[in-house]
């Protein structure tokens, strides 16, 4: 039997005993005079369904041979057994909580508006006068440094330098990065984010 049939065979016995254990399936089977189900009964399956998540994650899991890229194999099987109970129980919420209709059409704010701290990480050659040529670009594009990290010490080697500046426009930084790119002792482009303040 493939992987792929397996997977299958898994996904639908997982189905299967969601509907089982679904409340309203149960309630339907009732309906027709062919099962009972009181409130304690209700209560055990709610209380119960961590479990059955992650038992039918693992064996999710195990069938797909999730590997560990991403979240890993238990998380990401967890995260798809609870969707199919809330698919189960007909519990379909909209992304973001709210229909896309009613989301607020907002216009793309202008390339390199941004303005905000920036965290800019290099990799340069240790030797005399690279953080200088470093500064005199920033200095020249008007942005502000709040720090500076190199720990590594290796004369002549890669070390990489951490900077974060004071607020400044995504359009500065830019031309910050495209000079440092010039500079013959940064051997790597500039990896950069920007700071958000979540006060």
């Amino acid at each position: 039997m493939g992987t792929r049939t397996k997977l299958v065979l898994v996904l639908l016995i997982s189905l299967a005993v969601l509907g089982v254990l679904n409340p309203g399936a149960a309630y339907a089977l009732g309906l027709l005079g062919l099962t009972t189900i009181t409130a304690s009964m209700y209560v055990l399956i709610w209380a119960t369904e961590p479990v059955v998540i992650l038992v039918l994650a693992a064996v999710v899991a195990a069938a797909a041979g999730c590997g560990t890229v991403g979240a890993g194999q238990g998380p990401t099987a967890s995260a798809v057994v609870s969707d199919l109970m809330d698919i189960a129980r007909g519990r379909i919420l909209p992304a973001f909580s709210a229909p896309a209709e009613t989301l607020k059409k907002i216009p793309a704010a202008p390339e390199g508006s941004h303005v905000g701290p920036f965290y800019i990480r290099t990799m340069v050659l240790d030797r005399p006068g690279v953080i200088a040529e470093v500064a005199a670009i920033m200095r020249d594009e008007n942005v502000s440094l709040e720090s500076m990290l190199q720990r590594a010490r290796s004369p002549g080697d890669r070390v990489p330098v951490v900077f974060t500046t004071h607020e400044t426009s995504q359009a500065q930084v830019t031309r910050v990065v495209q000079k440092l790119g010039k500079v013959a002792a940064v051997v790597e482009p500039p990896h950069v984010m920007s700071i958000e303040q979540l006060s």
